[in-house]
């Protein structure tokens, strides 16, 4: 009888695989620089948003999302980078590192413990290419940036199975400061 107990125990486990964590929509931060609003997943969605020159090419500015828990942490932050200063559609390809090369490099990270630790990243899915962001004011002597984006859609990049493997943002309206 011992044995047949152990063996179903041996079953269990062998055939049991962790759940896939479902992100919770976490705080969306004090809102001082700006906001963008989304939905994540199909929930509502806020970040406190913030524009930044891209470093080392200039005449472009980067966009920040970023949301928090309820003690101030980062949770998440979508990064989007190589936005030329100009209002207008911006087609979404490739990641932040990716310069030159015309459209707007994006990623997504899910942050851990007390905000210091990066749990999976995830990056723009490259067989979409229908992700847009549209600029719709781009004031640079007061600094704000306003806009939307269509749908950004991200893979799990990072071997974190207990993550989603995908996660999409869509109808995303935002107006930020640039801070830099």
């Amino acid at each position: 009888m011992k044995k047949l107990f152990l063996l179903l125990i041996c079953c269990l486990l062998i055939t049991c695989k962790k759940d896939e964590i479902t992100l919770p929509i976490f705080h969306p931060g004090p809102l001082d620089t700006g906001y963008c609003e989304a939905f994540r997943d199909g929930k509502r969605w806020k970040a406190t948003a913030f524009a930044r020159h891209h470093w080392g090419i200039e005449g472009y500015i980067g966009l920040d999302f970023v949301t928090y828990s309820e003690f101030g942490e980062r949770r998440e932050k979508i990064a989007l980078n190589e936005i030329s200063i100009k209002e207008g559609k911006h087609f979404l390809r490739g990641g932040i590192l990716d310069v030159y090369d015309g459209f707007v490099g994006s990623s997504f990270g899910v942050h851990e413990s007390d905000g210091d630790v990066l749990g999976p990243l995830y990056l723009l899915k490259e067989d979409f290419e229908n992700g847009y962001v549209l600029i719709t004011k781009m004031d640079t002597v007061s600094n704000v940036v306003e806009g939307m984006f269509n749908e950004i859609r991200f893979y799990n990049s990072s071997g974190h199975q207990q993550y989603p493997a995908e996660v999409t943002f869509r109808l995303g309206k935002f107006s930020m400061k640039i801070i830099d």
